[in-house]
């Protein structure tokens, strides 16, 4: 098995990795084995090129975090995001789950980038 996103971005990095990917995608793509994965029903989008969960996804999107980093091996996940307007490729780094969700709520995550995300202490 291979980890192959639908866009290559950060490909050269899935191909070091073995695993599983989960796509965050508005509910109606579920089951679509070839369609574009689109998160309009997930991300507000007002925001300049900040990367935001609607108030309403952001408590189910945390939690699906959280049980994959509890699931994983090695107790880390990798977060990516690859939007076509996103501006430059960046590899961020590791952060702790409460990190990443505070650079959420201070609108500093963005597109276009990767992140390993490991749990709390």
């Amino acid at each position: 098995m291979e980890l192959v996103t639908h866009r290559s971005l950060f490909q050269n990095i899935f191909d070091s990795l073995s695993g599983v990917i989960v796509h965050l995608a508005n509910k109606s793509f579920e089951g679509e084995e070839d369609g574009g994965w689109f998160a309009g029903m997930i991300m507000d989008w007002d925001d300049d090129d900040a990367l935001v969960f609607l108030p309403e996804t952001r408590r189910d999107v945390a939690d699906l975090m959280q049980r994959l980093i509890a699931a994983s091996s090695e107790r880390r996940i990798t977060f990516s995001t690859d939007y076509q307007f996103g501006g430059d490729r960046q590899e961020c780094g590791e952060v702790t789950f409460s990190e990443f969700f505070r650079l959420h709520d201070e609108r500093a995550l963005r597109y276009n980038r990767f992140w390993y995300v490991r749990p709390d202490a």
